[in-house]
């Protein structure tokens, strides 16, 4: 008799344990995905808790929390253009979220101050030509008057360098005319 009472015990537990198993949400792996992300973030360990917000958007690529929070742990990390990418997202999630809205906004004027210090960075007054320089130049230009300004720099330049920016100035002639219209 005790053998079968063991075989029934056996079966028993084993029953329990599929049930336990199969019951179990699938929004529970998500869950603790967002816990994790929740407890690295705290402590201060974005990375980690980036790992963890990116596993969250694997299962579910529209959860806004874990958008959300991306995109503010790219930011504070420095990382705008990966920021802006998720807080846009966000954004249109949830578009009541004032800080995710804040953010967005310093992300968009840092990419503004960074193009502005790109094109200072690399002014063709100090390589008149050098032709990444110009490139750059032609591709930040964006009221007329710098539109212009980059065209008599890269004519001025054609002079001295020559072939290498023949290719440069048709595109920035083209994109003048456009952005003049």
């Amino acid at each position: 008799m005790s053998c079968h009472l063991r075989v029934w015990t056996i079966l028993l537990a084993v029953g329990l344990l599929v049930v336990a198993g199969c019951s179990r949400s699938p929004e529970s792996p998500k869950g603790s995905f967002l816990e994790r992300g929740d407890k690295y973030a705290a402590r201060e360990q974005y990375r980690e808790a980036i790992l963890e917000y990116r596993n969250v958007l694997r299962l579910e690529p529209a959860n806004a929390r874990a958008m959300r929070q991306l995109g503010l742990l790219h930011n504070q990390l420095g990382e705008f253009a990966q920021a802006f990418r998720f807080l846009l997202k966000a954004q249109e999630l949830t578009p009541d979220d004032g800080e995710v809205r804040l953010k967005l906004g310093g992300s968009i004027s840092s990419r503004e101050s960074a193009t502005r210090r790109a094109r200072r960075r690399l002014c063709p007054h100090q390589e008149p030509n050098n032709v990444d320089a110009l490139a750059l130049l032609a591709d930040t230009s964006t009221t007329p008057e710098q539109v212009d300004a980059t065209i008599k720099r890269i004519e001025g330049a054609l002079a001295t360098v020559g072939a290498a920016l023949v290719g440069l100035r048709k595109p920035v002639s083209a994109r003048c005319r456009a952005s003049r219209a």
